[in-house]
């Protein structure tokens, strides 16, 4: 007869090796689903990013306001009730004593029944007929002496043009001639804030868009710089003698506060590694970290240096960490 301690003992090995079969069993699934899963993940994570190649451009911050123009100009007047007859033309620059225009007058004595009376120009300049009601206030020389953000938004502009034949009358203002020599004064309203106060001070230059088709931003002369309530009011010196800036007496000008060149990224694309920062670039479909310089940010939009030229990277690196690939 067994006794029933010795069946119990030779039993013991085999469930031992069971026990172990099961957990290297387990210990390859576990691994295999490790395997999966981080393929997976690296996959989808791959698939999630986003590349661009970096481009060198420039990031501005910029302010638009209502220049007043303001010039040295003389007008000039017709002696009689007669027909305009244009002789230089829109914008064009006349001599002093030059025949801007004549005035054809009835005259039975005269050829064809009228008399032309000849207007010259009393100095150099240039010719324009569009008109507003303000060439004998907004000039250079009152900027000192007179309120020229007051006169201006207490007067109406008139908005007159004359052209080739045209009635006109005895006294009335028919023409201009615009002093291109000196240069003609741009008064403007900014907000009174300090990025502004800072920058703009009397004697200064700050760079403006003139808005312009073709053109490209210059840097003006500030006269005056003087907080008033919420605004700014400044004074700046332009010598574009543009057919808008002897026409038109307001102007939208664009003041460019601060700009920053260098090859532009989205500020997410930055990754910081010991507080310095860098972006990842794409090598051989592989990340790896670049550190960079950052010259300048714009809202989202930064400046950076220290990027080769066409260089592919990253744009949302949540997503990717270093040496991992990229599709």
């Amino acid at each position: 007869m067994n006794k029933p301690g010795r069946n119990s003992k030779r039993r013991h090995p085999k469930k031992r090796r069971l026990i172990l079969r099961g957990v290297l069993f387990a210990a390859i699934g576990f691994y295999l689903v490790w395997v999966i899963f981080n393929y997976v993940s690296d996959t989808l994570k791959a698939k999630l990013v986003e590349t661009q190649v970096a481009n060198y451009d420039y990031i501005q911050s910029t302010v638009d306001f209502n220049g007043i123009l303001v010039r040295d100009e003389t007008v000039l007047s017709v002696p009689n009730h007669g027909k305009l007859a244009i002789v230089a033309s829109e914008g064009e620059r006349v001599r002093v004593g030059a025949v801007v225009f004549k005035v054809n007058i009835p005259d039975v004595r005269g050829r064809d029944g009228v008399t032309a009376i000849n207007i010259s120009s009393p100095r150099a300049g240039l010719v324009s007929y569009r008109l507003d009601g303000l060439e004998k206030l907004l000039v250079p020389h009152n900027v000192n002496i007179m309120d020229l953000f007051g006169i201006f938004a207490g007067h109406t502009l008139q908005s007159l043009k004359y052209d080739d034949n045209q009635v006109v009358e005895a006294g009335q203002t028919v023409a201009k001639v615009v002093n291109n020599l000196e240069p003609m004064l741009v008064l403007g309203e900014l907000p009174n804030q300090p990025v502004f106060l800072k920058k703009i001070k009397p004697g200064g230059r700050v760079l403006v868009d003139l808005g312009l088709a073709g053109s490209k931003p210059v840097y003006l002369t500030v006269v005056e710089a003087k907080p008033t309530g919420d605004k700014l009011r400044i004074v700046l010196e332009l010598n574009d003698f543009a057919k808008e800036f002897i026409q038109n007496r307001v102007h939208t000008f664009r003041l460019i506060s601060d700009r920053f060149e260098g090859y532009i990224v989205p500020e997410q694309a930055l990754v910081y590694k010991d507080n310095k920062p860098g972006i990842y670039t794409v090598y051989k479909k592989l990340t790896r970290w670049q550190p960079v310089k950052i010259e300048g940010k714009v809202k989202d939009q930064v400046a950076v240096s220290g990027l080769e030229p066409e260089t592919t990277y990253v744009i949302n690196p949540k997503y990717i960490e270093e040496g991992q690939p990229v599709n």
